[in-house]
């Protein structure tokens, strides 16, 4: 089973209709909701996840919230179980961030998103328009209690990062109760 949690609803029906094939097999459900409502989730999956991945999230998150969601992303994952993220990640150069999200304005604009509602996102969602340090990224994994974290695949502002709980022979408590 596959589960996705996507807050744009244009996103979620365009999932289903692509892949409709698996939503009726039961393989696959997607939740049209945000990271708030992480709990619904992990009311749903337990805590025997193999691998959560995560694109295109974190930096968009106030930075209070986002030690929070990789905890509730922690607790659904299995004992041996794995986290992938990729996102946008600050350089370290004042030059280069702004290139960053310049970058980011204009592929809006190529999606027909006006200079005013630009500004408005930019008020009410300022994180949307930042991204985060690696090295602060790695800390909030570690934070949270992953066992091994990795960068393993960098290409200028973007990274992607695996952590891991690296808990081995460890055995997820809700399958051990179905032998």
């Amino acid at each position: 089973m596959v589960l996705g949690l996507e807050i744009s609803s244009y996103v979620c029906e365009a999932v289903k209709a692509n892949l409709e094939h698996y939503f009726n097999q039961k393989r696959l459900l997607i939740f049209n909701n945000d990271i708030r409502q992480i709990g619904s989730l992990k009311s749903h999956v337990g805590c025997c996840c193999k691998v959560i991945t995560c694109s295109l999230l974190l930096h968009d998150i106030k930075p209070n919230r986002r030690l929070e969601f990789l905890k509730g992303c922690y607790e659904m994952l299995a004992p041996t179980g794995s986290m992938v993220l990729a996102d946008t990640m600050l350089t370290g150069s004042d030059f280069m961030d702004k290139i960053l999200v310049n970058d980011w304005i204009n592929c809006m604009r190529q999606q027909g998103i006006q200079d005013n509602e630009i500004e408005k996102m930019k008020v009410e969602d300022p994180y949307m328009f930042k991204a985060i340090t690696e090295e602060e990224l790695v800390g909030l994994f570690y934070k949270v209690g992953f066992k091994i974290v990795r960068t393993i695949w960098r290409n200028c502002n973007f990274a992607v990062i695996i952590a891991s709980k690296g808990e081995k022979n460890a055995v997820c408590p809700h399958l051990a109760n179905k032998s």
